[in-house]
């Protein structure tokens, strides 16, 4: 008979949706709940930061169009527009706190750097 496998502590461990993760830091940065910035509110004290939190989802490759919308409750064309309106409201300022914001979710969810880079990025 042979010996059956048991997992160990260290894989059954889970790791953090790294989604939510960029929700919750991009919601703490912005002085607003996790479920404010999912919700329906459509006021620009929160769409704006809903918005960024969405490009760098984008940019960050955590998941598609269809897939960034489910985790904010929002249709994958809403998610595209949220994208490109944040890429032209963008500021030297705004990229900065979005860099900051991309620093600490991967310090969250210790995202390996690509091992392939995208041609647009280059």
């Amino acid at each position: 008979m042979t010996a059956r496998f048991t997992p160990t502590d260290e894989r059954l461990a889970i790791a953090p949706d790294p989604l939510a993760v960029l929700i919750d830091v991009v919601a703490r940065h912005h002085d607003l709940s996790p479920f404010t910035l999912r919700g329906h509110v459509r006021t620009r004290d929160v769409t704006e930061p809903r918005q960024l939190a969405m490009l760098i989802a984008h940019e960050m490759g955590l998941g598609g169009y269809p897939k960034i919308g489910r985790a904010f409750r929002r249709d994958h064309t809403t998610v595209m527009h949220g994208v490109q309106a944040a890429r032209r409201r963008m500021t030297a300022q705004d990229r900065a706190k979005a860099e900051s914001i991309k620093a600490e979710v991967e310090r969250e969810i210790h995202v390996p750097d690509p091992i392939f880079k995208s041609r647009r990025s280059a």
